[in-house]
């Protein structure tokens, strides 16, 4: 459960990260 928890919290900073950069392009080269 915990690491559900903490998987969780590094997926909405990530976000947060993109969101702030709003760079789409990044973000898919992220994921691949």
């Amino acid at each position: 459960m915990k690491k559900f928890l903490i998987f969780v919290a590094i997926a909405i900073a990530v976000a947060t990260v993109i969101g702030a950069t709003h760079g789409s392009e990044m973000d898919m080269d992220l994921v691949k």
